[in-house]
């Protein structure tokens, strides 16, 4: 498939921004997620994504837009996508890493997580009558 060579599989570590820095782009081939911290993570580096279209992907990555969802199980079409994110010029796989960046900013943030935390404890103290 032509990525020989091309990849690199980096070790599990606990400083995110060492290893983010070190890539252009990042390959995730989960066969099932929750919610993908790892993409929430690459996201907020402004790097672009390609990964399998399972679970919670789909509410962080948005096809073609900040990155490349593939089928799960399939290798062929995740290296296709990996191929395809790569042929595209630089300037295009940076404003993608934007976008994703942007996009995580505005919706998991610690004080965006924090107030949708409160909101709903607080609904589900009103429907206690807590409150």
């Amino acid at each position: 498939m032509g990525l020989g060579g091309e990849c690199d599989s980096l070790a599990y570590s606990h400083d995110v921004p060492f290893p983010m820095g070190a890539v252009n782009a990042c390959a995730m081939s989960s066969a099932w997620e929750g919610m993908p911290n790892v993409l929430l993570e690459t996201s907020a580096t402004s790097l672009p994504v390609v990964a399998t279209d399972v679970g919670g992907n789909r509410e962080v990555a948005f096809h073609e837009k900040t990155e490349f969802l593939a089928p799960p199980k399939d290798l062929h079409a995740l290296a296709q996508a990996m191929l395809h994110l790569m042929s595209l010029p630089q300037e295009e796989r940076k404003h993608m890493g934007e976008r994703a960046r942007r996009y995580v900013e505005e919706n998991f943030s610690l004080e965006r997580v924090v107030d949708r935390w409160e909101r709903l404890y607080r609904e589900h103290l009103l429907k206690k009558s807590v409150l």
